[in-house]
Protein backbone atom coordinates (compact mmCIF):
# COMPACT_ATOMS: atom_id res chain seq x y z
CA UNK A 1 0.00 0.00 0.00
CA UNK A 2 1.74 3.48 -1.01
CA UNK A 3 0.49 7.07 1.08
CA UNK A 4 -1.78 7.76 -1.60
CA UNK A 5 -4.01 4.41 -0.68
CA UNK A 6 -3.80 5.16 3.18
CA UNK A 7 -7.46 6.68 4.23
CA UNK A 8 -7.54 10.39 4.31
CA UNK A 9 -8.20 12.18 7.51
CA UNK A 10 -10.42 15.56 7.38
CA UNK A 11 -8.52 18.46 8.85
CA UNK A 12 -10.18 20.71 11.50
CA UNK A 13 -12.33 18.36 13.13
CA UNK A 14 -9.16 16.00 13.78
CA UNK A 15 -6.67 16.27 16.85
CA UNK A 16 -3.33 16.87 16.16
CA UNK A 17 -0.94 15.07 17.25
CA UNK A 18 2.29 15.27 18.78
CA UNK A 19 5.38 16.51 16.72
CA UNK A 20 7.23 13.43 16.01
CA UNK A 21 10.35 14.93 14.30
CA UNK A 22 13.80 14.88 16.18
CA UNK A 23 12.19 11.85 18.23
CA UNK A 24 14.92 9.16 16.80
CA UNK A 25 18.18 11.66 17.81
CA UNK A 26 16.54 11.97 21.47
CA UNK A 27 14.96 8.61 22.26
CA UNK A 28 16.49 4.66 22.12
CA UNK A 29 14.75 2.11 20.88
CA UNK A 30 14.28 0.13 24.15
CA UNK A 31 13.21 3.57 25.68
CA UNK A 32 10.88 3.91 22.77
CA UNK A 33 9.25 0.65 23.42
CA UNK A 34 8.99 0.59 27.19
CA UNK A 35 7.10 3.75 26.63
CA UNK A 36 4.79 3.20 23.84
CA UNK A 37 3.38 -0.41 25.64
CA UNK A 38 3.50 1.61 29.49
CA UNK A 39 6.56 0.20 31.17
CA UNK A 40 8.01 3.60 31.43
CA UNK A 41 7.31 7.07 31.74
CA UNK A 42 8.41 10.63 30.43
CA UNK A 43 7.91 13.63 32.99
CA UNK A 44 5.88 11.06 35.00
CA UNK A 45 2.99 10.72 32.40
CA UNK A 46 2.30 7.62 30.24
CA UNK A 47 1.81 7.25 27.10
CA UNK A 48 -1.87 7.99 26.96
CA UNK A 49 -2.70 4.79 25.24
CA UNK A 50 -0.51 1.44 25.29
CA UNK A 51 0.52 -0.07 22.05
CA UNK A 52 -2.30 -2.69 20.76
CA UNK A 53 -0.35 -4.66 18.34
CA UNK A 54 2.01 -7.42 17.49
CA UNK A 55 5.50 -7.21 18.62
CA UNK A 56 6.35 -7.12 14.55
CA UNK A 57 4.17 -4.25 14.43
CA UNK A 58 5.21 -2.76 17.82
CA UNK A 59 8.97 -3.35 15.99
CA UNK A 60 8.39 -1.54 12.56
CA UNK A 61 6.60 1.66 14.35
CA UNK A 62 9.94 1.96 16.82
CA UNK A 63 12.08 1.77 13.58
CA UNK A 64 10.46 4.47 11.79
CA UNK A 65 10.27 6.77 14.91
CA UNK A 66 14.53 5.80 15.03
CA UNK A 67 14.29 6.87 11.49
CA UNK A 68 12.82 10.58 12.20
CA UNK A 69 15.98 12.40 13.88
CA UNK A 70 15.67 15.75 11.71
CA UNK A 71 13.07 18.67 12.96
CA UNK A 72 12.46 19.23 9.40
CA UNK A 73 8.39 18.36 10.51
CA UNK A 74 8.38 16.46 6.92
CA UNK A 75 6.21 13.52 7.37
CA UNK A 76 7.14 10.26 5.55
CA UNK A 77 5.23 6.94 6.12
CA UNK A 78 7.04 3.88 7.27
CA UNK A 79 8.45 1.74 4.19
CA UNK A 80 5.77 -1.02 4.84
CA UNK A 81 3.41 1.21 3.36
CA UNK A 82 5.18 2.64 0.34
Amino acid sequence: MDSAELPQIPGPKTPKGPDLSGVGARFDAQWLQSYLTNKTSKARKKHPEPFRGSDEELQVLVDWLLEQKSDTGKFEPPAVYK
